[in-house]
């Protein structure tokens, strides 16, 4: 009987270092692919909306940093307008907003992208820009069931890399 349990003991140590050695094996492959860059586009306009909810700054260069653009003093989403009870306002709220803009003597808000308010006349159009994005901006067919008819406006992405940002600068897709 206790050949048997010796046996058994080291069959186990074996399967368990078989198992430690090919799980190291994936770790160690799947840290070691390279990122390959892909050039995807370059950087043709930047702006800066200190003023939550009004225009932006354009600008030809800014500092990209993990939270936004940086200028000079001015941050983008770094301030937003609030009234006397203490409720901030957005154009949500207020529509008209998007036709304000800041003045660099005062403090400056930031923006918030409302895609159903015409930058123009401050007016509120809920089908647009929705109905014309739609003609173009669909999913593929086989992601009908989770996006329904909804347009897709792009991918969650993250800062890899702060620094300089310039009109005309390269914009690349990392892929493994």
């Amino acid at each position: 009987m206790e050949t048997i349990s010796k046996q058994r003991t080291l069959l186990l140590w074996a399967a368990g270092l078989g198992v430690s050695i090919t799980l190291a094996w994936l770790y160690l492959s799947r840290k070691r692919r390279t990122k390959q860059l892909r050039r995807v586009g370059e950087v043709s306009q930047l702006f800066l909306y200190p003023l939550k909810s009004c225009k932006g700054i354009p600008l030809q260069e800014a500092e990209c940093r993990e939270y936004g653009l940086k200028s000079g003093h001015l941050r983008d989403r770094h301030w937003l307008v609030v009234k006397e009870d203490k409720v901030y306002v957005t154009a949500r709220q207020e529509p008209r907003m998007v036709n304000g803009s800041s003045d660099s003597c005062f403090i400056l808000l930031d923006r918030c992208i409302l895609t159903t308010v015409d930058p123009d006349t401050g007016i509120i159009n809920m089908k647009e820009p929705l109905e014309t994005l739609r003609s173009y901006r669909l999913c593929d067919e086989e992601d009908k069931d989770v996006y329904k008819s909804s347009p897709l406006f792009g991918q969650f992405l993250k800062v890899l890399k702060t620094g300089p940002l310039r009109v005309g600068d390269p914009v690349y897709q990392i892929t493994y």
